[in-house]
Formats: structure tokens, sequence, C-alpha cells
């Protein structure tokens, strides 16, 4: 869980995932990237041995995820990423390890369902109610096996945001065995902070997909399992 200035909504993060305490061991790495509100505070002050808190300096999304994945346990199995403001929702843990060792599969790949703080209203209404379910780069849709993980390799920290999309699409290129749920695996909030959409991000995003294209180069298209990608996009990155 990367965290920048997330006082408001990392607790209910938190909170979402300790709720499923009984499904595995969990090892919840909350990596701090520099934040100078009371995140700190609010993630130490919840007391859950489930939970380590990393203090990072400010150096961006993609090295504060690095961070995590470097001090994960040696035995640890399987892994899922969860954004600071978002929520996991009520037994996607029990469910989606249940799906990795019966379907002997390396990634579980759910669907997301948006919802929305008061500020983002005129985008509420511009959805159905409730928004129709999507599945698309966005990394609290998956768990991944631990070995998977590590032949990924570490998220490109030159990329300021789109590092989602991009160590998506290098998983896609090792050609894992994916089982494509239907289930909601992620309840991402939409709110004041993740509204703008500039143009900074739509060039990261593009910047992502000229990288696969020459890692592709001279090899065949990038095989993309039939019905992974589902729903209409409203983010560069999803």
């Amino acid at each position: 869980m990367p965290a920048w200035n997330a006082a408001l909504y990392v607790a209910n993060a938190l909170g979402s995932l300790l709720a499923q305490r009984d499904a595995a061991e969990l090892d919840i790495i909350v990596a701090d990237d520099g934040s100078t509100d009371t995140t700190r505070d609010v993630v130490r002050g919840l007391d859950a041995a489930e939970v380590r808190l990393l203090e990072l300096p400010h150096r961006g999304v993609s090295a504060a995820r690095n961070a995590a994945l470097e001090v994960l346990a040696t035995d640890t199995e399987a892994v899922t990423f969860l954004d600071a403001d978002d929520l996991s929702p009520p037994g996607r843990f029990a469910r989606d390890l249940r799906t990795l060792e019966d379907q002997q599969v390396d990634v579980v790949w759910g669907m997301t369902q948006r919802f929305f703080e008061p500020e983002a209203a005129a985008e509420a209404a511009t959805f159905s109610n409730p928004p129709p379910l999507e599945r698309g780069t966005l990394l609290g849709n998956l768990l991944v096996r631990m070995d998977l993980i590590r032949r990924i390799g570490s998220f490109d920290e030159t990329l300021a945001t789109g590092e989602d999309s991009d160590f998506v699409l290098r998983l896609l290129e090792l050609e894992p065995r994916i089982h494509t749920s239907s289930d909601v695996a992620l309840l991402y909030r939409r709110h004041v902070a993740n509204l703008t959409d500039g143009g900074g991000e739509r060039n990261a995003v593009a910047r992502v997909y000229m990288l696969a294209a020459r890692r592709r180069r001279g090899r065949p298209p990038l095989p993309i399992p039939q019905g992974l990608f589902v729903g209409a996009s409203r983010r560069g990155n999803e």
C-alpha cells in the first residue's frame, strides 16, 4: 500500500484488509511516500500486528511500491495491491486465494467497482447506478503468485504515473496462467484528488505503451486473454 498524504482514507483502507485476517496470514506493508499530513500517525494508531509502516522520503509511487516489495517476507506466497484511498471488498481474500489454488493459476484477475465521494457527483451522474463493473490495469484487481512477482521485477521509477499499466503489460508478456473472475476485487474511490486527469498522465501512459511496443519489436503481438479488459475507462492508465 503506497500512501502519500492519505490520512483521510488510509484507516478505512487498512480496515478493509484487516477484516479479512481470517482468510490468510497477512503482511500489510504501508509504504509512506514522505507524507506531510498525519498519515503515519494514523497507521501507527491502528496498532495492528499485521501492518508494517515504511517511513520513506518522497520519491514517488513507483519507489514506494518497490520499497514494499523489497521487504516482503521470504515465505510470501501471493501478493495483491491496494492504494490508500481504496477498499478491499469483504471476502475477497478467501475467495481469490481459493481460486488461485483450485484453478492452479498464477494470477486471479477480478473486477473493479467504483464508488464516489460527494465532490465526484458530476462524474457519478455519468454512470448507471450502481456503476458497471470494470476489469482494467488497476493493480488492486490482481492477486499474483510471488514467484511471478519476482519474474516481473521492479516498478519503473522513472514513471511518475502509469506504473500500474507498465507493470501489467510486463506481467502479460510473461504469458502467465490467468483466471479472470467476475467477482469484485477492488472498490475504487473517486474523490477530489484523483478527479483531474492531466496531460502528464496521458503522456506517461503513452510512453508505457511505446516501451511495450519496443520490447515486442520483431515478436508476435502481446497475447491478451480474451475478455481480460471489460468496461469503459475514464482514466488514462486503466
